[in-house]
C-alpha cells in the first residue's frame, strides 16, 4: 500500500493524489483514502511517515489507533523515503511515542537523486539523528563496473568493508559478495547494497 502517491494517467486526464493498493505488481486499489484496517498480515504500509496530506497522526499528534492495529495484525511499516513523502515533524512524533519503522527503504527515482532523498545512506542518517542506532550490518553487495577480464572486484570492496569495520567495530563485521558487472546507471565506478539492522537508542 503506498500512501498518498501521485498518479498520472494522460489518457483519462487524471493527475492527483491518491492511495494504490498493489498486488502482485498490479494495482488492485486506486482511492483517494485507503484505511489502515484494510491491510493484512504481509502487506507492506509504504510512505507512512509522510506529511500532509493522509499522515498517521491525530489532531493531537498521537498514532492513529488503526495503525497500531495494521503493525498488531503484521502489516509492515515502511518508510519508502521519496521527494515528499517523508515528513521528520512526523517522523520525531512517531519516535517519540514508540512507533519505530519496521524497514527504512529510500523511494528513490530521477527527481529524488539532487534532494531531499539523494540515497539510501542519507536516509539512514536521517534515523540516526533522530534516535535511532545501528546494531549490526548484516550484508554488503558490491557491484564494480569492470572490464571482462578484471578479477580483483572483492579488493575494491574491501575499501567498503574496511571502513564499515573501522567506524562501527564488531558491529560493522558482515557477510558480503562482491560481483563484477559490465555497467553501472550513469556510468559509476562502484555500487553498494547493504542489509542494517537498526534499534531504539
Amino acid at each position: 500500500m503506498i500512501k498518498g502517491g501521485e498518479v498520472i494517467d494522460p489518457s483519462q486526464s487524471i493527475h492527483e493524489k491518491s492511495d494504490l493498493g498493489i498486488t502482485e505488481g498490479k494495482i488492485a486499489s486506486l482511492r483517494k483514502n485507503i484505511a489502515p484496517e484494510e491491510a493484512r498480515e504481509g502487506d507492506i504500509l509504504t510512505h507512512s511517515f509522510r506529511g500532509m496530506p493522509n499522515h498517521v497522526l491525530q489532531s493531537n499528534g498521537e498514532v492513529i489507533p488503526e495503525l497500531r492495529e495494521a503493525r498488531k495484525r503484521g502489516v509492515v511499516i515502511d518508510i519508502g523515503h521519496g521527494t515528499r513523502s517523508f515528513s521528520f515533524k512526523v517522523a520525531h512524533s512517531l519516535l517519540e511515542q514508540g512507533f519505530f519503522p519496521d524497514t527504512i527503504s529510500s523511494d528513490i527515482h530521477v527527481l529524488g537523486l539532487r534532494g531531499p532523498t539523494y540515497d539510501l545512506p542519507t536516509t539512514m542518517s536521517k534515523f540516526l539523528n533522530l534516535g535511532m542506532d545501528i546494531e549490526e550490518i548484516v550484508q554488503v553487495r558490491g557491484f564494480v563496473n569492470s572490464a571482462p577480464d578484471f578479477r580483483k572486484q572483492p579488493e575494491v570492496i574491501n575499501g567498503a568493508s574496511d571502513l564499515l569495520e573501522k567506524v562501527f567495530g564488531e558491529k560493522g563485521k558482515h557477510a558480503r559478495c562482491a560481483l563484477g558487472t559490465s555497467s553501472l546507471p550513469r556510468d559509476i565506478t562502484v555500487e553498494l547494497e547493504m542489509i542494517i539492522k537498526v534499534r531504539e537508542r
